[in-house]
């Protein structure tokens, strides 16, 4: 390994989250096991992914800009729909999305998808295909001049590497994760966590960076086994919790390729981040189980209430036809195991599907 390259040390705080982080992990893949994926979770995975896709796109400062700052307010919390990538418009009229800003977003979602190889080759091959620039000599994607990291609001989070260093640096970078990430006893969430960083301070890309530092990160990921992020968005926290993530970077990069003395400030915003991403994913993976044992009745009435957003006791029974007795206990069962939610009271009591 590079001598230049970190040894982190771990605060508590740290140990902690990770300690946490891989339990979870542990356990969302013990109860998972081999069995095919179910109809609503594919839904779910492509929800996700879409999401995914477009907080990429928002994060990088040079995207366009209506997929940058107007499309924020698209996101929701609630992980309710945005718009549909097939639509030329989006549920805002004032805002339609262009044919271009879809081939971006196709662009993207297929980079998430794609197969990738932790390589100067396979990394710049996908930075090709996400700009859809062909060339044959793939260094040529390589930044050439000074560049500042911007976020996606615009605000200055700190100078990138100098462009004469970019080339070696991007190798020397993708073999101490390489080297990291292949070693058992090494923390791949801390590793991916630096990469993420290193990445960002180096920007080695002519465009496009904040994306595809993100794309590589969702793979490596994935790859290391943290694949409860196909079913909860990650890189949503980062725009929901935007100053936090940009204020860890800026301070986490300061110490680099010295003392490394404030990494741990990005690595600790980077792992909490990742389990709350973990336990969404978990408390999803519940649901889909519970659903799984639904009575045919239980089920009818979450998926009318998902049709019509919202419903009262009483427009449940019209829109169903089950009796009212059977309605008002099957709502108060669905409500507390969690797969709806209850809101207001008395006469103005209505459920709506988690």
């Amino acid at each position: 390994m590079n001598a230049n390259y970190p040894e982190i040390k771990l605060s508590h705080k740290l140990v902690s989250t990770l300690t946490k982080l891989e339990r979870l992990n542990g356990m969302i893949i013990g109860n998972r096991g081999k069995s095919e994926t179910p109809d609503p979770e594919l839904e779910l995975i492509s929800k996700t992914l879409q999401s995914n896709a477009l907080s990429t796109i928002c994060l990088d400062s040079t995207s366009p800009t209506q997929l940058t700052h107007p499309i924020l307010s698209y996101f929701s919390k609630q992980g309710e729909p945005i718009f549909s990538a097939t639509n030329s418009s989006t549920a805002n009229s004032t805002a339609p999305i262009s044919k271009e800003n879809l081939e971006i977003i196709s662009q993207t979602k297929n980079a998430l998808t794609s197969n990738f190889e932790l390589s100067e080759a396979g990394i710049l091959n996908l930075v090709s295909k996400l700009i859809c620039e062909q060339t044959e000599n793939k260094e040529d994607l390589l930044r050439k001049s000074s560049a500042v990291f911007v976020a996606h609001d615009g605000k200055r989070v700190f100078t990138t590497v100098s462009p004469f260093l970019v080339p070696r640096r991007f190798k020397e970078l993708i073999d101490w994760a390489s080297e990291e990430l292949l070693n058992e006893e090494s923390a791949k969430a801390l590793i991916i966590g630096t990469f993420h960083l290193l990445m960002l301070q180096l920007h080695p890309f002519k465009t496009a960076n904040h994306r595809a530092v993100c794309i590589i990160t969702y793979h490596l990921l994935k790859d290391a086994g943290y694949t409860f992020i196909e079913r909860s968005p990650f890189f949503e926290r980062f725009i929901f919790n935007s100053e936090s993530y940009q204020n860890s970077l800026k301070y986490g990069e300061r110490s680099s390729f010295s003392d490394w003395s404030t990494a741990p400030l990005w690595l600790e915003f980077f792992l909490k981040t990742l389990l709350e991403c973990g336990e969404e994913a978990a408390k999803g993976d519940k649901l889909l189980l519970d659903h799984a044992i639904l009575s045919n009745t239980q089920k009818q009435i979450i998926e009318t209430i998902k049709k019509h957003g919202a419903l009262s006791r009483e427009k449940v029974v019209l829109e169903t036809g089950i009796n009212i007795s059977t309605v008002k206990y099957n709502l108060s069962l669905l409500a507390e195991r969690g797969h709806l939610k209850r809101e207001g009271g008395g006469r103005s009591t209505f459920y709506r599907a988690s």
